[in-house]
């Protein structure tokens, strides 16, 4: 009988047009000893934590707009974001407004490394860090999703080479227990989408028989996400493709006759279920090892009738929890916020009580 967890989990979409300039700053400068942990302030400065001195230190701010979905390499050496620049004139048939989005690279230092104006809308480093795979994509009419894609990339970070591997999909990864890098191509409405794998070391790119491209860094299990309403995200066995949950994103979109069989544990929501970083869930660079993170709180409201707005909310308890797949159990518990703070994945980033601190992965 298959097993259903209920957890919530998010999903960012990207739609956007492309235009290709890079921009080189000076060569690279080398990384530090310590840990580079860095984040974004109001979406329009990089920080980066000195965990020495213990103080927080700007070290890049953008001329224009704003800065998301922040990552630092695993090797420990550049931070990478999105920057939205500019506006874009689009086609008259395409009513939406459309900026630019930018894929960045600095050095530690904040010293811009590299710059991608080619509406990068989705990226992920290679498990070296020398790399980034990125999707981009223009806006368009012709499917469902209003937006098609033109094209998945590699950025060869200290070099600037851009190749191209594919047409475009809409989902990419780079599993790290294969150097792979799998590409989500969507379907139209009511028809499964295609997973195809690019090797590397031959260049081909070929399809697989998965139902989504999320692996756990040793490669055993795979996350199916979310993809539409109806349908829940799913963990697989990636040897035998069988599923082993149903991760249930809201109870109403169950298909009828199904049946919900209750966690043992209510962990609350699969970490990450906010950006694009992947691997979305997974514990980082380790094992496999999904990270969920529950929040207790209490809100305040103003407002009549069914429509009321939050005016303030009040977090009681935060509580992260890393579960074991193949054990079936918590294996870690802590607390702290871990969405300020990026690190390059060897330990995970908490802020508590106004300090920053590592927890290490088990």
């Amino acid at each position: 009988m298959k097993t259903k967890l209920i957890v919530s989990l998010c999903l960012a979409a990207a739609l956007g047009l492309i235009y290709a300039v890079i921009v080189a700053a000076p060569q690279h400068h080398g990384s530090d000893a310590e840990p580079l942990i860095a984040r974004v302030l109001d979406r329009a400065s990089v920080l980066r934590y000195q965990r020495a001195s213990g103080k927080t230190q700007e070290v890049y701010r953008p001329d224009k707009y704003s800065i998301h979905e922040l990552t630092v390499s695993p090797n420990n050496k550049y931070i990478a974001a999105i920057n939205i620049s500019d506006r874009v004139n689009i086609p008259d048939s395409v009513p939406e407004a459309y900026y630019m989005y930018s894929l960045m690279v600095l050095h530690a230092n904040g010293e811009l490394a590299r710059r991608l104006d080619m509406d990068v809308r989705r990226y992920v480093w290679s498990p070296d860090g020398k790399q980034i795979a990125f999707l981009t994509f223009a806006p368009c009419r012709k499917t469902y999703w209003s937006s098609c894609p033109t094209g998945a990339w590699i950025l060869d970070v200290e070099t600037s080479e851009v190749t191209k591997i594919s047409e475009g999909a809409k989902e990419i990864n780079w599993a790290a227990f294969d150097n792979a890098i799998y590409l989500y191509e969507h379907p139209r409405l009511h028809e499964r989408g295609r997973v195809m794998r690019w090797d590397p070391v031959s260049g081909e790119l070929q399809p697989r028989d998965y139902h989504d491209i999320y692996f756990s860094p040793d490669g055993k299990y795979y996350l199916s996400l979310w993809k539409d309403r109806a349908r829940p995200t799913r963990l697989y066995d990636a040897m035998s493709n069988e599923l082993i949950y149903d991760i249930v994103v809201r109870e109403s979109f169950l298909y009828d006759g199904d049946i919900t069989v209750p966690f043992p544990e209510d962990l609350g929501s699969l970490f990450n279920c906010e950006s694009s970083k992947t691997p979305w869930g997974w514990v980082f660079n380790k094992g496999h090892y999904l990270m969920f993170s529950k929040e207790e709180s209490t809100v305040e409201t103003e407002g009549s009738g069914p429509v009321k707005r939050i005016v303030k909310k009040t977090v009681h308890s935060l509580t992260h929890s890393i579960y074991d797949v193949e054990q079936g159990k918590v294996i870690k518990q802590f607390d702290g916020d871990v969405w300020k703070w990026v690190g390059s994945g060897h330990q995970i980033v908490v802020e508590r009580d106004g300090k920053v601190v590592l927890e290490e992965i088990p």
